[in-house]
């Protein structure tokens, strides 16, 4: 099973960074592969997120689902915690995040949970507006597990953030993803909400 193990916390944190209250927050990433084994290889994860400013940066959580299709079909679920802190360089915001995440996989022909995927993570996210509502950005992420379930990953994203008020955010994107011999192409979304 080849697993993607992408975070979207770190977009949550950084399209809505104005916030100093709680952010709640939906991401869904499709991502899809060609093998010449089994012609394509796709995968979906999604993400509830909340994010606090805790004055010197931000701490984040998130409960994770993930689904990857291929010859077979198989799924896992967790979480993600992380620490994200940022500065500026004129109008260029750029922000770093740190995470520990833990994933339970699920055995397609019924066994059960059955490994754990427990992995680090270190990004980083840049960010110019392009207008008074619409940023652009660009991130990478890599991820390195603890265990063989784990493999290492480098994600590259980019694209456009739009905040529709002062409370509410959406973000859309192209990610490239590189992982145990693949290559993801897809696309990354997500809605927030800043109380």
């Amino acid at each position: 099973m080849k697993k993607i193990i992408a975070s979207l916390s770190l977009s949550l944190a950084a399209i809505t960074s104005f916030a100093a209250g709680p952010v709640v927050g939906l991401t869904y990433d499709y991502n899809r592969a060609n093998t010449n084994a089994q012609g394509f290889n796709s995968y979906h994860q999604g993400q509830f997120n909340i994010s606090q400013d805790i004055g010197f940066g931000s701490v984040d959580g998130a409960l994770i689902l993930q689904r990857d299709r291929g010859a077979s079909t198989d799924s896992a679920h967790g979480f993600e915690v992380g620490y994200s802190n940022g500065l500026s360089f004129g109008q260029v915001g750029l922000k770093g995040r740190v995470a520990y995440g833990r994933l339970n996989g699920v055995d397609p022909n019924g066994g059960g949970f059955v490994g754990n995927q427990n992995y680090l993570s270190l990004g980083a996210e840049a960010a110019m507006p392009v207008t008074t509502s619409i940023n652009g950005f660009v991130g990478y992420e890599h991820q390195k597990g603890f265990n063989t379930d784990t493999p290492a990953q480098n994600r590259f994203t980019g694209g456009v953030d739009y905040a529709l008020n002062k409370q509410i955010a959406f973000r859309l994107g192209y990610a490239h993803t590189r992982q145990a011999g693949f290559v993801y192409n897809g696309v990354t979304t997500g809605v927030s909400y800043a109380f």
